[in-house]
């Protein structure tokens, strides 16, 4: 590999560095109102009703977001029913809510002093999406073991079996007949795991990423609490019991437009007048859906209102001219409150110190901490209402009303599916069997409800993976029934998976990506990693597959001295990456252990993080987010400082406040900073690696998208 510049490994390294940065960067971008207009088909930049457009949309010739683009065309676009949307479902509804969003300014974690939870759940879909994104451009390596030398069993207590079962399950699917087995057999059986042990193993594998991801979320992010309240109150609302009646209507259509109406129709007085031609572009009023929007935000707001209502009304507290400062960033246009969050970091002072000073310099001059502790705060609940208040009125106060037009388009585009669906299939049950895990899971997330039942416990891994087991009979048999009584959709979807699994393929992205096939000349090898087993083979050893010559090329471009001072970076992110693989494993046995029964006694009542290398990109990206210094001057601080805290107002799913003392209880607390630091072990620093090669990597993905749009 002299000559080619770069060993396996450290093209392993470069590649998942490169998606990782390049995938985050672009999830980022859309806070930017103009980033859906330079996004590419199908988000125009020049519609029919735009001035000095011309009569057909106008679409960006070259995306920038790329990564986002390409998945986007390839597994969202290609589905049955996306094909049926009218032309302007993205490009006026979708791209206008997007850009609304983007318009509307939502708060950073940086001005709250605390991770906020859009951050958490941007980031997670960031270590989701780098992970197929480059399942998608360097291909599922088809080397490894020999191609269908599967053992006839495999242990499904043991982290190593499950992991080869996983690998030889992915290769079969994108490379075998797996995929078609699987509907075939789905349409006589709703024993998945009889199947085959392949399948078995690897639902197995699923269930436990799948619980770690859950437990992740709700359990180890400080937010997780939180987000179950939302759900809850959600859960609450939903009228379950009327949709399982309207569903008993036997007419499809009549079904269907009940249904609509339930809960897509407005009754108010602006809705009558518009309809009678007395008004237009009145306000329509709510339906259900944005009813239940706008009454849950309504519920979160008065808890943030009631913090800074505390504040106010605190003895020697901030002044009442230090919290009007406040109030008035808060509704500052956007470009300003930008130029206050730049001068603040390049100034290393607080934002409350610079909020203070652009109004009034005496308002900052001798603050103590105490005080501005309580000034942060205050702002934080500010801004936490501010933002449910702008979401409320994109989702629900919007003229024209784009939220709901967007689900009507939906509805009608699967109207097909829903007819042939309903004539064939009790629709009832699967909404009870949806109505019963959301119940079961609210009571699994909130603390202290794990199986010991001790007060200090919270929810582990183990009791996600037993509550997924507990209810997966319930898709099996759903999917069983969608099988063998709608055949019609079955073999509809059975050809856009098989299209679309092709994706994965290690051959070149250009041609997977504008959805060409692989046939064996496309499939790349390693030649002398073909026929090695997979014990022996480590996943880093395989190079970034079909991106191994775009990387060296890309790499090669640098002088020599860049280069030799990036090797050394490109050879400590892979040997993290190994380390977080092995760690990965070890912890999926620790799981295993706990479930079938062989934990050791020593370790019990001991939380163990979940397994899977995402989990920990999506730590490394909290840890990066850039937090506001809590002393009036000082560096800004970072995610991995504020882990424990969250936003003042926030509480949790048992009613209990979440604040800057993280979870209720010092045991607790205890065990979930053990968990996310195991999970953050601390990754090199590489931004010199994407400061040199991460523009290269943009361009050539940018020119991947400017040949699928041509």
């Amino acid at each position: 590999m002299a000559s080619a510049g770069l060993s396996p490994s450290q093209l392993h390294a470069l590649f998942d560095i490169l998606t990782h940065h390049e995938t985050y960067s672009e999830i980022e971008n859309f806070k930017n109102a103009d980033a859906t207009a330079n996004y590419g088909f199908p988000f125009v930049q020049k519609g029919p009703g735009d001035e000095g457009s011309d009569e057909k949309p106008v679409y960006a010739t070259k995306s920038t977001s790329p990564i986002l683009q390409l998945l986007f065309r390839r597994f969202i676009l290609t589905v049955p029913p996306a094909k049926k949307l009218p032309d302007d479902f993205w490009s006026i509804k979708v791209q206008g809510l997007l850009v609304k969003f983007a318009e509307a300014g939502l708060s950073e974690s940086y001005e709250k002093g605390a991770m906020g939870t859009r951050k958490t759940l941007t980031t997670a879909s960031s270590a989701l999406i780098e992970t197929v994104a480059r399942g998608c451009l360097g291909g599922y390596p088809r080397e490894g073991r020999v191609y269908g030398q599967a053992p006839k069993d495999y242990d499904l207590t043991s982290a190593r079996d499950l992991e080869l079962a996983w690998d030889d399950l992915c290769r079969d699917l994108i490379y075998g007949d797996l995929l078609d087995d699987l509907y075939t057999f789905f349409s006589e059986s709703m024993e998945v795991e009889e199947h085959s042990p392949k399948v078995a193993a690897g639902v197995e594998y699923v269930i436990i990423l799948l619980g770690a991801f859950l437990h992740h979320v709700f359990i180890v992010s400080a937010d997780g609490q939180y987000l179950l309240k939302l759900i809850e109150n959600v859960h609450k609302l939903l009228p379950y019991a009327l949709i399982k009646q309207t569903l008993r209507v036997s007419n499809a259509a009549t079904m269907i437009n009940a249904m609509s109406r339930l809960l897509l129709a407005k009754l108010s007085v602006g809705s009558v007048s518009n309809w009678l031609g007395l008004t237009q572009n009145a306000d329509d009023g709510v339906n259900l859906l944005q009813r239940i929007i706008s009454v849950v935000l309504s519920w979160d707001s008065s808890e943030f209102r009631k913090s800074a209502d505390k504040i106010e009304k605190a003895k020697g507290g901030p002044t009442k001219e230090q919290l009007g400062a406040i109030k008035k960033y808060v509704n500052s246009p956007l470009t300003e409150r930008e130029r206050i969050f730049r001068t603040s970091v390049e100034n290393r002072e607080s934002i409350v110190v610079m909020v203070l000073r652009e109004a009034n310099p005496k308002l900052a001059e001798s603050i103590s901490d105490e005080t501005h502790g309580l000034c942060l705060d205050y702002l934080s609940a500010l801004l936490s209402v501010r933002d449910r208040d702008e979401i409320t009125k994109v989702l629900c106060r919007q003229n024209p009303d784009l939220f709901t037009q967007a689900i009507k388009d939906g509805v009608a585009a699967c109207e097909p599916l829903i007819r042939d669906i309903h004539d064939k299939v009790d629709l009832r049950e699967p909404i009870s069997d949806m109505e019963s895990f959301i119940g079961q899971f609210i009571e699994t997330g909130k603390q202290g409800s794990s199986a010991s039942k001790e007060e200090t416990s919270v929810p582990s891994v183990k009791d996600y993976v037993e509550l997924l087991r507990r209810n997966r009979k319930m898709v099996y048999k759903w999917l069983h029934n969608l099988a063998r009584e709608c055949p019609d959709i079955r073999e509809m979807f059975r050809e856009w998976a098989k299209d679309t699994i092709k994706v994965f393929r290690t051959a070149d992205p250009n041609t997977i990506l504008n959805g060409g096939e692989s046939d064996e000349t496309g499939v790349k090898t390693n030649g002398n990693l073909e026929n090695r087993d997979l014990e022996t083979t480590s996943p880093f050893d395989r190079g970034a597959g079909a991106m191994d010559q775009t990387l060296n090329r890309i790499f090669s471009a640098l002088g020599e001295d860049t280069r030799v001072s990036l090797l050394p970076l490109l050879d400590s992110h892979a040997k993290y990456l190994s380390s977080l693989n092995d760690g990965s494993s070890a912890r999926m046995q620790r799981i295993l252990d706990q479930v079938s029964g062989k934990e050791n006694p020593g370790d019990k009542g001991d939380m163990v993080a979940g397994p899977g290398l995402y989990l920990s990109q999506w730590q490394n990206l909290l840890d990066e987010t850039l937090i506001t210094p809590d002393s009036p001057q000082g560096k800004p601080r970072h995610g991995r400082d504020v882990k424990h805290v969250t936003t003042q107002g926030k509480t949790g799913a048992n009613g209990s406040g979440s604040s800057k003392g993280g979870q209720d209880g010092g045991s607790v607390a205890a065990k979930l900073h053990s968990v996310r630091r195991v999970l953050s072990p601390g990754a090199p620093d590489v931004s010199l690696v994407v400061d040199n090669l991460g523009g290269a990597f943009h361009e050539y993905l940018s020119g991947l998208t400017q040949q699928t749009t041509s």
